[in-house]
């Protein structure tokens, strides 16, 4: 479930989740206007060991950069955006069966 990887981005932390679902189409993707992903996605334990590989060698300055772009993504998931977005989509389903 894509939780523990906001959860994880929101601790700073590099993280390599699967390229299905959630996190290949919400949660780690990047920002607007950003090039960089707040992690990496990855299918098969190969992938999966590769990744775990580059970020644990990852340069100090790239690493912090990955971490600062996670803390940045996962802001999106907070419960004041989430509430404020999901409140905004029911006015539009409420604004639409009165109309």
């Amino acid at each position: 479930f894509g939780i523990c990887l906001v959860e994880y981005m929101a601790a700073g932390l590099i993280t390599v989740g699967h390229m299905s679902g959630g996190p290949a189409a919400d949660i780690i993707v990047p920002l607007d206007g950003s090039h960089v992903l707040p992690g990496f996605l990855a299918t098969t334990p190969a992938e999966y060991a590769e990744f775990l590989a580059v970020a644990l060698s990852l340069p100090e300055e790239k690493c912090n950069e990955y971490r600062e772009v996670a803390k940045e993504s996962a802001k999106r998931f907070s419960d004041e955006i989430y509430g404020s977005k999901f409140s905004g989509f029911i006015s539009g389903l409420l604004a639409g069966l009165s109309s």
